[in-house]
């Protein structure tokens, strides 16, 4: 005969689990290598957070790029776009998400795209301190495209375009409304859970920077916590409907071969946003992570004669007003 089920110490586990996975994170940055130089800074909440910058070789820099990473991703991942980048005298900064990297916190833990909005807009003013009246440009790839979304729609004015590379600005293929409302359900009452999986075998074509990728100890490829992605879930619904937000010059790129983000979103966002200066390249036979696929060099290469086209080489020498009713010249055409 079956043993009754024991409830009252299953319950009182459940309960135990639940208030454990509230607690605070770690707040504490991992120590960089002396290869990878660095900064720190701390959040409003006491979470540190890491961050490397590429300044230009001759200064002043001519403008800014703020490099936003994705998940199972980190800032120094993408020197080679910003090595790119700063050989044409532009200055670089790209900060650790919270639970990536070298910053502090639980692996992927987020609690809401407002909190990583606010990291980036640290990391800017930051940037705009070392280099003021330069035009801004905004990069995001992936997870980080969906937070420089939400970012430009919140400061828009202060920053002179944005470029987004796989977006992750719509729901993933495959993941159903049943899904997200599991989502929701599971990042209230069980945070920590285990919930939502990415197959890292997708990200890129075989090859060494997909093992390089598979290896790396900065990358978890453990499912995504119910906490994270039910505040992924609710930044992609918050963008129902603004996509015709977005007046800045716009630069979309994807991967023909994406089954990590939809390219139906890049898509929808090009054909929607209000911009009269927007464009959409698609590389064939492409996956996701296209800083590092065999297309990488052409990729970064129309990245960087996108970003040169739109600040012109006299930028760094004019005054932050000059460089403002630019910007709203171009907003405007």
């Amino acid at each position: 005969m079956n043993k009754p089920f024991p409830a009252v110490p299953f319950f009182t586990a459940l309960a135990a689990l639940v208030l454990l996975q509230g607690c605070a994170a770690a707040t504490a940055c991992r120590t960089r290598p002396a290869t990878s130089p660095g900064f720190e800074r701390t959040a409003s909440d006491g979470m540190c957070l890491s961050s490397v910058r590429w300044e230009p070789t001759q200064p002043p820099a001519r403008g800014v790029v703020v490099l936003i990473h994705g998940l199972r991703d980190y800032s120094d991942r993408y020197g080679r776009l910003a090595e790119a980048l700063q050989a044409q005298g532009f200055a670089v900064v790209a900060q650790d998400h919270r639970g990536h990297g070298h910053s502090g916190g639980d692996r992927q833990r987020m609690e809401s795209m407002q909190q990583l909005v606010d990291d980036v807009d640290g990391v800017v003013q930051e940037a705009r301190a070392r280099h003021p009246g330069v035009p801004v440009m905004v990069f995001g790839h992936s997870m980080g495209g969906l937070i420089a979304t939400h970012y430009v729609l919140q400061h828009a004015s202060g920053v002179s375009g944005l470029i987004l590379s796989g977006a992750g600005i719509v729901l993933p293929p495959g993941v159903t409304g049943f899904d997200t409302r599991l989502a929701k359900i599971f990042g209230t009452i069980l945070p920590g859970l285990p919930a939502q999986d990415l197959d890292s075998q997708m990200f890129l074509h075989d090859g060494p920077e997909k093992e390089k990728f598979l290896a790396d100890p900065l990358i978890t490829h453990e499912k995504l916590p119910a906490r994270s992605a039910k505040a992924l879930i609710a930044a992609i619904e918050a963008l129902d409907g603004k996509f015709q937000d977005l007046k800045l010059p716009l630069l979309v790129v994807h991967g023909g071969e994406d089954v990590i983000t939809s390219i139906d979103g890049s898509r929808a966002l090009v054909e929607q946003a209000t911009s009269s200066d927007k464009r959409l390249i698609i590389y064939e036979g492409q996956r996701h992570d296209l800083a590092h696929e065999p297309d990488a060099a052409k990729v970064v290469g129309d990245i960087v004669g996108w970003v040169e086209a739109h600040v012109p080489p006299s930028a760094a020498a004019a005054g932050p007003a000059e460089n403002q009713r630019a910007l709203h010249r171009r907003q405007g055409e």
